[in-house]
């Protein structure tokens, strides 16, 4: 299987295919799982990737994402694995060695295009958990670096050659769908995608592992600096090319005017390479997602947006600084930035409330009563002065 860039299409390495009719699921007798030398292993051969130039440059350019973003994903990959994984694993089979064959059903893992790493590794250790031998479902968009890593985690410990598979062929969910049944099939992503593969899968269990877009709330001018400097790291470079973002901004009338002129100053000191592996943007990681960002501009562009000129090619900036009525708003990926005025907060709480399936609300304030506000008139989650959408993975 052939991989391209996602950046300019050319090809960047191949890898072979792995078939459900090539996999052997049956294990020697006396298999053993080693809960404390998996968690060793796996953190071992993602502190190895993350320190290679090539293996990063190579995850950039399959995922559509810069460099730092891709070393985000791995840092809170390992993360996640030393720290809360760590202490379920010990916590549920204890340091001694556990008999593979405990473990009697199978979870495949559909690793996702945008979070390929972070999600095959946590894939894994939740199937453990549930006592389930992990199929990882390659994401053809994107094999290479998880490819790499399964290999490097088989050759650090062989052992898990007989409880961990691999699965590298076009549409691999739907052949897992074919190849069993009654079995779970783990995946990540927002409605549509969840929508999507429930379609597609007929004999087995879909669990769902939401991930989707936020809205972040400026109320104030004390935390406008932050608010500024926090647009790139939870949009336009997001650790994600997809999902847990925050692209549209609302922020109060009285410091609608100071905050776009900052957001500006912003984009135009910290946007200046634009697209690439080295680059201050990320890429769209599948065409579709490029064709969905187009319509929901010229939608919002309809619905009384107007475009900011002036900035590099490759970010984009919408704003709505008079518009009364709420907007509907369907969720954006790629580098596009949604400024939106309100007059006071409950008028916020409704404009976020039009963003569809919005995952979560990131208010910029000290004030508690307002916190509280906001988490007592919604159901979505409210976090504060978050600033790094990498904070949203553990």
């Amino acid at each position: 299987m052939k991989v391209k860039s996602k950046f300019d299409s050319t090809d960047i390495g191949e890898v072979e295919d792995i078939k459900l009719s090539d996999i052997k699921t049956f294990q020697a007798a006396d298999s053993r799982m080693n809960p404390a030398k998996l968690l060793e292993a796996m953190a071992s051969v993602l502190d190895k990737f993350y320190r290679s130039e090539e293996n990063v440059t190579i995850l950039a350019l399959e995922t559509g994402r810069a460099k730092h973003p891709c070393k985000e994903e791995l840092l809170k990959t390992i993360d996640l694995i030393k720290y809360p994984y760590g202490l379920k694993m010990i916590e549920a089979f204890g340091t001694s060695p556990v008999r593979i064959e405990y473990f009697r059903n199978v979870s495949g893992i559909a690793t996702d295009s945008s979070l390929p790493i972070f999600t095959m590794f946590k894939g894994i250790l939740e199937s453990i958990l549930q006592k389930r031998k992990p199929m990882i479902l390659h994401n053809p968009l994107c094999p290479i670096s998880t490819m790499t890593l399964s290999n490097d985690l088989y050759e650090t410990l062989r052992e898990t050659g007989d409880y961990i598979f691999d699965i590298v062929q076009e549409a691999p969910i739907k052949a897992f769908d074919q190849w069993a049944e009654g079995e779970k099939v783990l995946i990540w992503g927002n409605t549509h995608n969840f929508v999507d593969i429930q379609r597609k899968v007929d004999r087995n269990n879909v669990i769902w592992n939401r991930m989707e877009n936020g809205v972040t709330v400026i109320p104030d001018r004390a935390h406008l600096d932050m608010a500024g400097n926090a647009v790139s790291g939870l949009s336009y470079l997001s650790v994600s090319n997809r999902f847990l973002m925050s692209q549209v901004f609302l922020v109060a009338d009285k410091e609608y005017v100071f905050f776009k002129n900052r957001l500006i100053e912003y984009l135009k000191r910290d946007v200046k390479t634009g697209y690439g592996v080295e680059g201050d943007i990320n890429y769209f990681n599948h065409p579709d997602d490029a064709t969905a960002t187009r319509e929901a501009v010229r939608r919002l562009l309809e619905n009384g947006f107007d475009y900011v000129e002036g900035l590099h090619e490759s970010v984009h900036l919408l704003e709505n600084r008079y518009g009364e009525n709420v907007v509907p708003m369907d969720q954006i990926t790629g580098p596009v930035v949604v400024l939106y005025h309100f007059k006071n907060i409950k008028e916020a709480i409704d404009k976020a409330a039009a963003v569809k399936n919005c995952q979560f609300i990131n208010i910029f304030t000290d004030s508690c009563n307002t916190l509280e506000y906001v988490r007592n008139r919604n159901s979505t989650e409210t976090m504060r002065n978050l600033e790094r959408s990498s904070s949203l993975l553990l």
